[in-house]
């Protein structure tokens, strides 16, 4: 019941012409939460970031490992206040500005490329996450075999043909 009150306010909201960006994932976690008992997690930058790097800390050598702390501690830097932002409020343009920032400071071009290779990886990541990608993990022992059952599936057109593969 209570999903149906929220999906009534957000279709009053949008009739009145008030729905902005943000309030559809406002609802969206309303309902998140009403099924799931918690709601969505909407991260503020600089913590998605940071919590990224630290999650990937242990599978980094420590050289890498700097690497992209300085590149994650520049780019934050950089984005100011928008570091205190939605996740979503960070684009591709932020990242183009940052090289762009980082070649006039002088930093070699294949340095500054580098720190866009990282930013892409941790925007990709997030933006996998946004829609439900990267909580899926493929058990190792199935090796490519998931990859092939989609494979024959696709070609085939039934599932029920493809059991021999999982």
């Amino acid at each position: 019941m209570e999903f149906c009150r929220t999906l009534a306010r957000a279709s009053a909201i949008g009739r009145n012409g008030n729905l902005t960006e943000a309030k559809p994932r406002e609802l969206i976690s309303e309902i998140a939460e009403i099924s799931l008992g918690e709601p969505l997690k909407l991260y503020i930058a600089e913590e998605w970031l940071r919590d990224w790097f630290e999650g990937k800390k242990a599978a980094r050598s420590k050289a890498a490992y700097l690497k992209y702390r300085h590149t994650i501690d520049s780019f934050i830097t950089f984005l100011g206040v928008k570091a205190n932002r939605n996740l979503n409020q960070i684009t591709p343009r932020d990242v183009h500005r940052f090289r762009d920032a980082e070649l006039d400071a002088g930093k070699h071009p294949s340095t500054c490329n580098y720190a866009v290779k990282h930013l892409r990886v941790l925007f990709n990541v997030a933006q996998e996450a946004r829609h439900g990608l990267s909580e899926f993990r493929i058990p190792a022992e199935f090796g490519n075999k998931l990859f092939e059952y989609q494979a024959a599936a696709a070609k085939t057109g039934r599932t029920d043909r493809c059991a021999s593969f999982i």
